[in-house]
């Protein structure tokens, strides 16, 4: 009850450990309800460059479908960006710690079926629709909808990965 899950060690070891998935399923809640509050406050505060740089980072990733890695990386611009612009620091480095230790075990494979990752580009489209117009409710509510499926994916396949390697 002590530690500090946050810890990238403490939280790396828990995660190994989760064979329930309770932990992850409890950072995607945390993870979902700030990026969220992240997106509505983002709404009012992205510059014209933010909201370009958005635009660029989400054509290119439609371009890169074939080059995973390419991908997954522009992928995680676009909600660097969206945070950044949100100004709250803490959610940053906690959404950060997320990504970076359980929202992304597993990732999508590069095997991952390419309407998958038309999917993913649908919904940053969404959202940045969201964000030019300023409408910080519709921005909360599609990112909100975007993180969900994209957790229930990755959620299957851990499962499927750990049957399989029993």
């Amino acid at each position: 009850d002590s530690w500090n899950l946050l810890d990238p060690v403490v939280l790396r070891l828990a995660l190994e450990y989760d064979h329930d998935m309770s932990l992850l399923d409890n950072l995607m809640t945390v993870r979902r309800v700030l990026e969220r509050e992240m997106a509505s406050a983002a709404a009012e505060r992205l510059t014209d460059d933010d909201l370009a740089a958005l635009a660029e980072n989400i054509e290119r990733m439609a371009a890169e479908r074939h080059d995973y890695a390419r991908f997954q990386a522009l992928d995680r611009g676009v909600h660097a960006i969206l945070m950044k612009a949100s100004g709250n620091e803490v959610g940053q480095t906690i959404v950060r710690a997320i990504h970076r230790h359980g929202g992304a075990r597993p990732p999508l494979s590069a095997a991952a079926p390419r309407a998958e990752l038309a999917s993913t580009v649908k919904a940053h489209r969404g959202i940045y629709e969201a964000l030019v117009a300023r409408d910080r409710e519709l921005a909360a509510e599609r990112i909100s909808e975007h993180i969900d499926p994209a957790w229930a994916v990755r959620k299957r396949r851990r499962r499927e990965s750990r049957t399989a390697s029993r």
